[in-house]
């Protein structure tokens, strides 16, 4: 039996990892992932290859980082860690690709992010 914090420590960061994969995929499908180093690739690989290989390397370890979130906390605080995630690598993603650098909007996706957090901390704080 593991503990709580290491619990949820792993749970944030299985749930950045699958956010994380499921993006990379999306990008390497579409031929922005990596685009000088991974040109060779992009030429050889038409579209269905790649969308099998992301399926492999991404879209399966992404979902089974997923459930194991389930499995090891309480369901509504893993859609809590799930979301949370998600809000977090989506600002990252915009602040990489966006061309005006951090803006209000993803302050407030970040701030939003804190937020759910700290609801989580506190649904952990009032459950012990």
């Amino acid at each position: 039996m593991m503990s709580t914090s290491l619990a949820y420590t792993l749970a944030i960061l299985a749930g950045l990892v699958s956010q994380g994969l499921v993006y990379a995929g999306i990008a390497f499908v579409n031929q922005q992932l990596l685009p000088r180093l991974l040109a060779p690739a992009y030429a050889h690989l038409g579209e269905t290859a790649r969308v099998a290989i992301i399926m492999i390397l991404a879209a399966v370890p992404a979902n089974y980082l997923l459930s194991y979130i389930y499995r090891i906390i309480d369901g509504s605080q893993a859609l809590m860690v799930i979301l949370a995630t998600l809000v977090f690598v989506l600002a990252v993603k915009s602040m990489l690709i966006g061309d005006g650098g951090v803006s209000w909007r993803v302050m407030l996706a970040c701030s939003g992010t804190a937020a759910m957090l700290a609801w989580l901390v506190y649904e952990l704080h009032a459950a012990a």
